[in-house]
């Protein structure tokens, strides 16, 4: 399951019900989860992996790369 900013525009509680029950309740089930989120603590706290991509690349870098 890949979920793109679960708690994108909600309230500190409900950051927390999705990422403290219901994403650690699907990942009991065994399914993998794969979560883009912007809130590293709050994810990296419920997380048993983490990954921070450090990018920023603007379009002449990408322009020049060519």
């Amino acid at each position: 399951l890949v979920v793109d900013e679960p708690t994108a525009g909600l309230s500190p509680v409900a950051t927390e019900t999705v990422l403290g029950s219901y994403l650690p309740d699907l990942a009991r089930t065994g399914a993998g989860i794969l979560v883009v989120e912007q809130k590293v603590d709050e994810a990296f706290s419920v997380a048993d992996y983490g990954l921070v991509a450090d990018l920023f690349v603007t379009v002449p870098d990408l322009v020049n790369a060519l």
